[in-house]
Protein backbone atom coordinates (compact mmCIF):
# COMPACT_ATOMS: atom_id res chain seq x y z
CA UNK A 1 0.00 0.00 0.00
CA UNK A 2 2.69 2.51 0.95
CA UNK A 3 5.62 2.59 -1.50
CA UNK A 4 8.20 3.64 1.08
CA UNK A 5 7.56 0.48 3.12
CA UNK A 6 8.70 -1.61 0.16
CA UNK A 7 11.37 0.88 -0.77
CA UNK A 8 12.87 1.60 2.62
CA UNK A 9 12.37 4.17 5.32
CA UNK A 10 10.16 7.15 4.51
CA UNK A 11 12.23 9.38 6.73
CA UNK A 12 15.54 8.55 5.09
CA UNK A 13 14.02 8.53 1.62
CA UNK A 14 16.46 5.88 0.39
CA UNK A 15 15.16 3.32 -2.07
CA UNK A 16 15.95 -0.36 -2.42
CA UNK A 17 16.49 -1.90 -5.86
CA UNK A 18 13.71 -4.44 -5.33
CA UNK A 19 11.13 -1.64 -5.23
CA UNK A 20 12.13 -0.18 -8.61
CA UNK A 21 11.37 -0.65 -12.28
CA UNK A 22 12.57 1.02 -15.49
CA UNK A 23 10.26 2.59 -18.05
CA UNK A 24 10.64 0.90 -21.45
CA UNK A 25 9.65 4.09 -23.24
CA UNK A 26 11.88 6.77 -21.66
CA UNK A 27 14.26 4.75 -19.45
CA UNK A 28 13.38 6.56 -16.20
CA UNK A 29 13.61 4.78 -12.87
CA UNK A 30 10.22 4.43 -11.19
CA UNK A 31 8.83 2.91 -8.05
CA UNK A 32 7.39 -0.51 -8.73
CA UNK A 33 4.20 0.69 -7.01
CA UNK A 34 3.63 3.37 -9.69
CA UNK A 35 0.94 2.35 -12.15
CA UNK A 36 2.51 4.51 -14.87
CA UNK A 37 5.84 6.23 -15.47
CA UNK A 38 5.94 9.43 -13.47
CA UNK A 39 8.25 10.98 -16.07
CA UNK A 40 6.46 10.29 -19.39
CA UNK A 41 3.12 8.76 -18.40
CA UNK A 42 3.81 5.35 -20.01
CA UNK A 43 1.62 2.59 -18.61
CA UNK A 44 2.84 -0.33 -20.69
CA UNK A 45 5.71 -2.72 -20.01
CA UNK A 46 8.48 -1.95 -17.49
CA UNK A 47 11.87 -3.61 -17.03
CA UNK A 48 11.97 -5.32 -13.63
CA UNK A 49 14.98 -7.67 -13.84
CA UNK A 50 17.10 -7.12 -10.76
CA UNK A 51 20.46 -7.01 -12.56
CA UNK A 52 19.25 -4.38 -15.05
CA UNK A 53 17.66 -2.26 -12.32
CA UNK A 54 20.87 -2.55 -10.25
CA UNK A 55 22.93 -1.24 -13.19
CA UNK A 56 20.51 1.65 -13.71
CA UNK A 57 20.71 2.55 -10.01
CA UNK A 58 24.53 2.50 -10.12
CA UNK A 59 24.55 4.76 -13.18
CA UNK A 60 22.07 7.11 -11.55
CA UNK A 61 24.14 7.29 -8.37
CA UNK A 62 27.32 8.03 -10.32
CA UNK A 63 25.63 10.87 -12.14
CA UNK A 64 23.37 12.36 -9.44
CA UNK A 65 24.56 11.00 -6.10
CA UNK A 66 22.23 9.28 -3.69
CA UNK A 67 18.93 7.94 -5.01
CA UNK A 68 15.95 9.40 -3.15
CA UNK A 69 12.32 8.31 -3.09
CA UNK A 70 11.01 11.70 -4.22
CA UNK A 71 13.14 11.41 -7.41
CA UNK A 72 11.22 8.29 -8.49
CA UNK A 73 7.63 9.40 -8.14
CA UNK A 74 5.54 12.54 -8.02
CA UNK A 75 4.87 14.29 -4.73
CA UNK A 76 1.25 13.13 -4.60
CA UNK A 77 2.25 9.45 -4.54
CA UNK A 78 5.22 10.12 -2.25
CA UNK A 79 3.11 11.92 0.34
CA UNK A 80 0.46 9.16 0.31
CA UNK A 81 -1.99 11.31 2.19
CA UNK A 82 -4.96 9.33 3.42
CA UNK A 83 -8.14 9.87 1.41
CA UNK A 84 -10.52 12.43 2.82
CA UNK A 85 -13.70 11.03 4.14
CA UNK A 86 -16.95 12.04 2.52
CA UNK A 87 -18.38 13.22 5.82
CA UNK A 88 -15.54 15.67 6.42
CA UNK A 89 -15.96 17.04 2.89
CA UNK A 90 -19.69 17.57 3.39
CA UNK A 91 -19.13 19.26 6.76
CA UNK A 92 -16.50 21.53 5.18
CA UNK A 93 -18.89 22.40 2.33
CA UNK A 94 -21.72 23.34 4.71
CA UNK A 95 -19.45 25.39 6.94
CA UNK A 96 -18.14 27.30 3.93
CA UNK A 97 -21.68 27.92 2.70
CA UNK A 98 -22.72 29.12 6.16
CA UNK A 99 -19.78 31.53 6.34
CA UNK A 100 -20.59 32.84 2.87
CA UNK A 101 -24.29 33.36 3.59
CA UNK A 102 -24.19 34.56 7.19
CA UNK A 103 -20.74 36.07 7.52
Amino acid sequence: MYPWRAAGSRESGQVGEGALKICDLCGALNLAANSECFSCGWHGRFERRAEIVRLAVELYQRRHGRLQLDQLTNRRVFAQSPPRRVRSGVVRLFSSARRFLFG
